[in-house]
């Protein structure tokens, strides 16, 4: 009898261990540091040496199914957080896994307040938070441009937002290359912590113009 209850300790034990799923990302991104070595710069071809502190943004061009940890492994040493549509979250098996990798579920066909609040609480804590703007991948110029939800979470946080431009290697021995834009605070733009339509356009102009920023500058540093 003592034997299994000791036994069933043990299992409990292994099961309520409270934080390991949520560092699952950072071993798989310290793990994978030799395959996904960046060169990355500013928008000026310096090396970029900024050290990210707090929590912040990062707002990256989706051009493939593994943005996610490649964009995650420019700042390997901090915890990052991801936002994943609704479709893939409610999948069983998937959901439960990224759900315990750090993943928020949105809904992208509304505005979706609790999303927005969980990514507040993220960034509040100093975490990073990974978005891919444009929400889907985007092979081409031919994007539909960037929508307004990282705008409205930067703003209920404070948090600023980092626009990074990458693109595929074009062989697999290459190092991969980055360039990483200046802080884009929209609160610097707004008024109040919810933007009037007006004020969201205005917004979301602005902020596609650094991310544009960033792209030209990858182009003119690293040739297309």
């Amino acid at each position: 009898m003592k034997k299994i209850q000791e036994k069933t300790k043990k299992k409990k034990s292994i099961i309520n261990i409270k934080y390991l799923p949520m560092d699952i990302p950072r071993i798989i991104l310290l793990l994978s540091q030799p395959f996904l070595r960046f060169y990355k710069t500013d928008e000026h071809g310096n090396k970029y040496t900024e050290k990210l502190r707090g929590g912040a943004i990062i707002a990256a061009n989706h051009i493939g199914f593994g943005d996610a940890v490649a964009i995650a492994s420019l700042f390997p040493f901090r915890r990052t957080f991801y936002l994943v549509a609704e479709v893939v979250m409610n999948k069983p098996v998937i959901g439960r896994l990224l759900k315990g990798a750090g993943c928020i579920k949105i809904e992208r066909k509304s505005t979706d307040i609790e999303a927005i609040r969980r990514c507040s609480e993220v960034l509040k804590n100093n975490k990073l938070l990974l978005m891919f703007p444009e929400g889907k991948i985007i092979r081409n110029d031919s994007g539909e441009g960037v929508k307004s939800g990282a705008l409205l979470i930067a703003l209920q946080s404070g948090a600023p937002i980092i626009p990074v431009y990458s693109e595929k290697k074009n062989h697999w021995y290459e190092r991969k290359k980055a360039v990483i834009g200046k802080p884009f605070f929209p609160k610097d733009y707004c008024k109040g912590r919810m933007p009037s339509i007006a004020e969201t356009k205005e917004l979301t102009e602005k902020f596609a113009k650094s991310l544009d920023k960033c792209k030209k500058a990858y182009y003119n540093i690293f040739g297309r």
